[in-house]
């Protein structure tokens, strides 16, 4: 068939079929997409627009708490009172441009953009490196009180997964198929094949995030 005008795609992306050796026009087709990677960059960007969401609404509960608290007390409020209400209104403030932050890097990477796939890559080994920490700082805990009783392995078990979990999600940001998908080219390619987009919701990028809140919530109760 002979190629009509449509998307510059790079070779490396789809196999060549003539032309120019280095890049060529093609129309595109579902078969031209990486639904498996889409899968599990759009499962990642729905947890970290997700994260975003919640601490900008905690945000916003703190703010509007200090700020009753403020107006209820009146002139009467005391230093004490107002110093507490300014550690609230300055953390509220750093809780909601957190989690507008999150949610505008996980709308970026919803849509392939590569800046985005890096800093989301370097966020989750920043939180890895805290989770082996933790996970070290229960470790030790529990070599000195002697016992690895019932509690203990289930939060040994539980920071063991959540480190694997961040590190399962670096690999998966900073591999070559994401890279091939975050890029112009394969913008393209989804914008002219809107309706073929990926399950992301079946990707184990979605489901055991899910697990493992599902399992902290369970242990908190």
């Amino acid at each position: 068939e002979t190629p009509r005008p449509g998307v510059r795609v790079p070779e490396r992306i789809l196999p060549r079929t003539g032309g120019d050796p280095e890049m060529r026009f093609v129309r595109p087709r579902r078969s031209q997409r990486d639904l498996d990677t889409e899968a599990q960059l759009r499962a990642i960007s729905f947890w970290e627009r997700a994260l975003g969401l919640v601490l900008a609404i905690v945000g916003m509960v703190l703010l509007a708490g200090s700020a009753a608290i403020v107006a209820r007390a009146g002139g009467a409020a005391t230093g004490p009172l107002l110093l507490a209400a300014g550690f609230g209104t300055g953390g509220a403030f750093l809780l909601i441009g957190a989690g507008v932050g999150l949610y505008v890097l996980g709308h970026f990477l919803w849509h392939y953009h590569a800046w985005a796939r890096w800093t989301a890559a370097v966020l989750a080994g920043l939180q890895g490196v805290s989770a082996l920490w933790d996970l070290g700082r229960i470790g030790l805990l529990q070599l000195r009180v002697g016992l690895m009783g019932g509690i203990g392995m289930l939060a040994l078990a539980m920071g063991a997964a959540t480190v694997a979990w961040y590190v399962f999600k670096v690999l998966a940001l900073v591999q070559s198929p994401a890279s091939l998908v975050c890029t112009p080219e394969y913008r393209a390619i989804v914008r002219q094949t809107p309706n073929d987009g990926p399950a992301w919701w079946s990707s184990r990028f979605f489901w055991i995030p899910a697990l493992l809140i599902a399992l902290q919530i369970g242990a908190a109760l």
